[in-house]
């Protein structure tokens, strides 16, 4: 029982301890079909979107002070800190076929992991989603989940196979 009252408690206040963040923009860059528009079973074929979001913080905000150097970013003329992020998103091309359930992988140093894990998808490829082989077993995808990865790293070399954040806009 003393270990379901920490966590219970750990969870009443970690979201007092957390960084907030509002996404203000989402500009949509590219839409098209993923792994060559390979079906996968009931589910059919997938669609790959990929887009920026672009993110605000309050450096004013308590939650906020754990950002290295926000107090020396630039502000807009809200006060707000802006920084951009990448973000891809893979979902059936039929809406209605989709499960209802996101599945968000925070990539690695700009890799995503769910394509290795998940559907044995192999390296760079599974960053890619263009050939059919890019969906290796496509066990999420013959599930229906839609996928989504959103760069947070901003030290991360640019490179078409890689998902980043970039510094404050």
């Amino acid at each position: 029982m003393p270990t379901f009252r920490l966590a219970a408690l750990c969870a009443f206040l970690l979201p007092a301890l957390t960084a907030h963040a509002e996404v203000i923009r989402f500009e949509v860059v590219q839409s098209a079909p993923a792994f060559e528009g390979r079906s996968f079973g009931n589910v059919g074929p997938y669609v790959k979107i990929t887009a920026r979001a672009t993110i605000a913080v309050d450096p004013a905000d308590p939650r906020n002070v754990v950002i290295a150097d926000i107090d020396k970013a630039p502000r807009d003329d809200k006060g707000l800190v802006e920084a951009t992020a990448d973000v891809v998103l893979l979902r059936p091309a039929d809406p209605l076929r989709a499960n209802g359930t996101l599945l968000v992988d925070i990539p690695n140093r700009g890799r995503k992991l769910a394509p290795q894990l998940f559907d044995d998808a192999g390296q760079p490829g599974a960053n890619d989603a263009e050939k059919a082989t890019d969906a290796g077993l496509g066990f999420l995808h013959g599930q229906g989940y839609t996928m989504a990865w959103i760069g947070w790293q901003a030290d991360i070399p640019r490179s078409p196979a890689s998902w980043r954040s970039r510094r404050p806009c």
